[in-house]
């Protein structure tokens, strides 16, 4: 029978040997260190180029850009419509489309005898009592709403409002700031028109709102000049945070919705705690003296939203105007 070999471990191999299995556990780490550093590398990497480059054009945001502690009141005195109907090259009388065709009818043909429209009433609300001015702006609101044969979004735009940026000098939450402006920011002329009185209501400021529900404890200022056959009523409303639809901004204006702002940046991103302050929302509407009928509706909307993403605060400003033609 062939002899046994039979091995004696001592001391010093058995102290070689714990060495070996030591240095074999201080490399595993340091291969699962560095391996897990690199993944996480290319993950904010990743996120971060992907919010960078989600929009072909890019909105640069300055460097050390802050964002204010007071915001200079909002001009009304502009006049966006220039007391004409369509656009600042072509003024059209009630009557008339911007076609040269048959447009509003005068209240002795249609026998319209609307309270908004009455001359009484329309001799009444010049001047900037807000008590008298509301009431008469509701109530053309309202016709637009439930008595229109179609409504058309001329032109909408977005800017940064009065360059407030804030994104406490972070590089990610700058990119996600940019990712939000690059979906807002731009200038269009969509002539997009409605017929339907669910498209009306769905669009037409307030947007999903059948009603205005402007209430005169949300206006700041009103203002009516007389131009002859038409009233321009001017009003600006009160500051206001995160209003519903209908309710204070939103009883006049297309305010922006939850999805607006979570839209535009990837879903391993979350975005939270967002505040939408209204800095005073200022409407101009073109009215059809004898009848009550807005025939031009122009809204400006600036706000600041602040937001939460990555447990870090930031803050935009946007300011949104619209233009509508309405037909009657």
């Amino acid at each position: 029978m062939p002899s046994k070999t039979v091995y004696i471990e001592t001391p010093e191999m058995r102290t070689a040997k714990k060495n070996r299995k030591q240095e074999k556990q201080d490399l595993f780490s340091d291969v699962f260190s560095n391996t897990f550093g690199l993944l996480l590398l290319i993950v904010l990497t990743y996120s971060t180029l992907t919010i960078a480059f989600s929009s072909q054009n890019s909105v640069v945001i300055p460097e050390g850009s802050k964002i204010l502690s007071t915001y200079p009141p909002i001009d009304v005195t502009d006049n966006p419509f220039q007391n004409e109907i369509t656009s600042p090259n072509e003024a059209l009388t009630p009557g008339t489309t911007a076609n040269g065709g048959q447009g509003i009818a005068s209240p002795e043909t249609t026998g319209n005898n609307n309270a908004a429209g009455s001359e009484s009433n329309a001799a009444l609300i010049s001047g900037n009592d807000i008590n008298k001015i509301a009431p008469y702006f509701i109530s053309s609101m309202n016709m637009v709403k439930s008595q229109s044969s179609s409504v058309t979004n001329t032109w909408k735009n977005a800017t940064n409002y009065n360059n407030i940026i804030d994104v406490n000098g972070s590089s990610v939450l700058q990119k996600i700031a940019q990712s939000l402006m690059n979906s807002f920011l731009k200038e269009e002329t969509p002539n997009t028109t409605y017929t339907s009185r669910d498209d009306i209501n769905s669009f037409f400021p307030p947007a999903g709102a059948g009603s205005c529900n402007l209430q005169t404890s949300d206006i700041e200022s009103a203002e009516c000049s007389d131009n002859g056959n038409t009233y321009q009523i001017t009003l600006k409303l009160k500051a206001d945070t995160n209003p519903e639809i209908g309710q204070g901004s939103g009883s006049v204006a297309n305010i922006l919705t939850q999805s607006q702002i979570t839209d535009p940046v990837p879903a391993f991103i979350n975005i939270s705690n967002v505040m939408c302050e209204y800095q005073g929302a200022v409407v101009q509407a073109v009215i059809e003296k004898k009848t009550g009928h807005i025939l031009n509706y122009y809204t400006k909307l600036p706000m600041v939203m602040g937001f939460t993403a990555l447990s870090m605060d930031g803050s935009i400003g946007l300011q949104f105007e619209e233009k509508w033609e309405v037909a009657w």
